[in-house]
């Protein structure tokens, strides 16, 4: 209830003016866009929100912010942050949407990065994210109750998508990361053959961000490979290019299982109906033929959903138009702010410093001297990997820099 100009909640209060959140992130990925994009729309009114790269973090920030929103922290910086951060009496939250206690690749296969993690778990006053699986499981490295499904505010586009029977050629999209191609390999490629003696050059493949291995030359229809680009790039692209079917195959995993189901949220903004496997975290959102369609891990599967997609132009329409509106109903501001404010009354609380003593000198210096040790072991990884060759690794991240440009 409010008195006085001041809000009373579940024992505490806070003052109308708005409090000040930081987002804190070692690498500004895609997941820091979207975690930034959805406070700042959700919040609006509640709060002044700035984003720092961890290293960037000083003293004065402990004292003067509110609420302190940690991405995916495995790094001993913002471990140390997060402790200066409660020794100050500050919120602390921790945002996460893998399961990287349980991820061994790369430079989360370094011991001290699971070992950060589960130190910060332990000092934050709720754990974030937007599968509600991963967040239970993270929940059980600290203390209880704070487990939080975070959704994102998905951006729904204005479209031209035409649906028509005569509209060819058909084109099929599969956006993903590079360790995604894998799936299609398993569970796509079989059935090209099929797919290209039924409707040849009435249907086209595109790609954004993978590259199976697809000898192309065996096939009558087109495909076309685009690669990393910016987020503005993105959706310059998506809407130029109207697509009309989308593919999602996920291998059954516990790691993915408690990934986010962004690529529905993606597909659904830009009016694209889509094929999903019916795994986590899919199934958490997905209504088989209503707004999307779950198909099992089995080749013969996937090619009669793509042919019912491609022969059916109503349903693709149904489809679309009811993944829409679900983003529309439940994936807009308001609602998500709804669910936030009752699951974390405290974000939008004002935090008065206790002014205890910050320091991060040392923390600082010890980041850099793991993070020369991670790259050099990162290096040794993809050379050793049986996944990725070096010079493939190497030219995956000069395209992402030149993009960058």
């Amino acid at each position: 209830m409010d008195i006085g100009g001041f809000h009373l909640r579940d024992g505490w209060m806070s003052c109308n003016n708005m409090n000040n959140i930081l987002i804190i992130y070692e690498s500004r990925i895609a997941t820091v866009n979207i975690v930034e994009n959805t406070l700042r729309k959700v919040l609006i009114n509640d709060t002044i929100i700035t984003s720092k790269k961890v290293t960037k973090v000083s003293r004065d920030d402990i004292y003067t912010n509110d609420v302190f929103f940690l991405i995916r922290s495995t790094d001993y910086l913002s471990y140390k942050i997060a402790e200066n951060a409660s020794i100050n009496g500050k919120m602390i939250i921790e945002y996460i949407d893998d399961d990287l206690l349980n991820y061994n690749k790369g430079i989360f296969a370094v011991y001290w990065r699971k070992k950060n993690l589960q130190k910060v778990i332990k000092i934050v006053d709720y754990i974030a994210s937007p599968n509600c699986l991963l967040a239970s499981s993270l929940e059980k490295n600290g203390r209880n109750d704070r487990a939080v499904e975070m959704k994102s505010v998905a951006q729904v586009h204005n479209h031209d998508n035409i649906v028509s029977d005569s509209a060819f050629p058909i084109k099929i999209l599969y956006s993903a990361g590079s360790e995604h191609e894998i799936y299609f390999e398993r569970y796509i490629l079989p059935i090209l053959g099929k797919l290209s003696e039924k409707y040849g050059e009435a249907i086209q493949f595109h790609f954004i961000g993978v590259k199976p291995k697809v000898d192309i030359k065996q096939y009558k229809m087109h495909f076309n490979y685009v690669e990393y680009m910016s987020y503005e790039d993105y959706c310059e692209y998506m809407l130029a290019n109207n697509f009309d079917i989308g593919i999602a195959p996920l291998e059954d995993s516990k790691f993915n299982n408690y990934k986010y189901y962004n690529k529905y949220l993606e597909y659904s903004a830009y009016g694209i109906p889509a094929i999903y496997s019916s795994v986590e975290p899919y199934t958490q959102v997905i209504k088989n033929n209503e707004n999307g369609i779950l198909v099992n891990n089995e080749p013969e599967e996937w090619l009669e959903a793509i042919m019912q997609m491609i022969e059916h132009s109503n349903l693709r329409e149904t489809i679309a138009e009811k993944a829409r509106n679900d983003l529309l109903d439940n994936y807009n501001p308001k609602s998500i702010r709804n669910e936030l404010i009752c699951k974390m009354p405290k974000i939008i609380a004002k935090y008065p410093s206790k002014q205890e003593k910050v320091s991060l000198e040392n923390a600082k210096i010890i980041y850099i001297i793991q993070r020369l040790f991670e790259n050099i072991w990162k290096v040794v990884y993809y050379i050793k990997s049986e996944d990725y060759s070096f010079f493939e690794m190497i030219r995956r991240k000069v395209a992402k820099i030149c993009f960058r440009i």
